[in-house]
């Protein structure tokens, strides 16, 4: 039975809409999540969208490691959804919530966990060079390959789209910025000064690279760090 044709699963939608509506004026508190994580809804649609609005909750108050049981739920309810146009629409939300993990600095695990998902998602070309883009950077210390790998796609990509922004972050800054850290460093150039003082530190150029950022007190935290590894 449609969501829509049902008084009493009609009540029920309008209340999490309306959940999902007191957003936008306020934060949920702890409370409330707690609340809602104790309601239960059968209909598999309002299932569905109990699922998203708890997501919700835990986004906005920024706890992003709760995301990762509840996404997995999302999953598995959203295939039981039998209404075509309601599926389309929790598919969408689907994608869009697995973008909104892109970039947050304390679910990197997430990106990890669900990058096949998100990079085969319906997603706009620039949240796939975002989502590449992160990847790179969450594997710049663990696995040099990988994150070059990322990286290249994530180029590649842009190229593709005509995204002109994105593929001078991804060429100018990335791409170096993995390279150096790595010390890997061979035919690599950068017209950006600190991707270029990154490169000459790692390559043992210190005078080059205080032309272009100055003494090693100066520094950032990167330099500092490359400036030690290559003594």
């Amino acid at each position: 039975m449609s969501v829509l044709q049902n008084n009493n699963v009609n009540t029920q939608l309008i209340y999490l809409y309306r959940l999902l509506l007191n957003r936008l004026n306020s934060k949920p508190s702890k409370a409330q999540l707690q609340s809602l994580q104790k309601e239960k809804f059968l209909h598999p649609s309002l299932h569905c969208l109990h699922l998203f609005t708890i997501n919700y909750y835990y986004y906005d108050l920024k706890e992003y490691k709760g995301l990762d049981k509840y996404l997995e739920q999302i999953d598995e309810a959203i295939s039981a959804v039998n209404e075509p146009l309601t599926l389309y629409y929790m598919r969408i939300r689907y994608h869009e919530l697995l973008s909104s993990i892109i970039g947050k600095r304390t679910t990197r695990f997430l990106l990890r966990k669900y990058a096949y998902k998100i990079t085969n998602t319906e997603l706009s070309p620039q949240k796939i060079c975002r989502v590449y883009h992160n990847l790179a950077l969450c594997n710049l210390y663990t696995d040099y390959k990988t994150s070059m790998e990322q990286a290249v796609k994530a180029f590649e990509t842009a190229e593709k789209y005509s995204l002109k922004r994105w593929a001078g972050i991804i060429k100018n800054h990335a791409l170096p910025f993995i390279a150096a850290c790595h010390l890997l460093t061979e035919e690599m150039t950068t017209p950006d000064p600190l991707e270029t003082a990154h490169l000459a530190i790692a390559d043992k150029e210190f005078s080059k690279s205080e032309t272009h950022y100055g003494k090693p007190g100066n520094m950032d935290s990167v330099s500092r760090v490359l400036y030690g590894s290559s003594e």
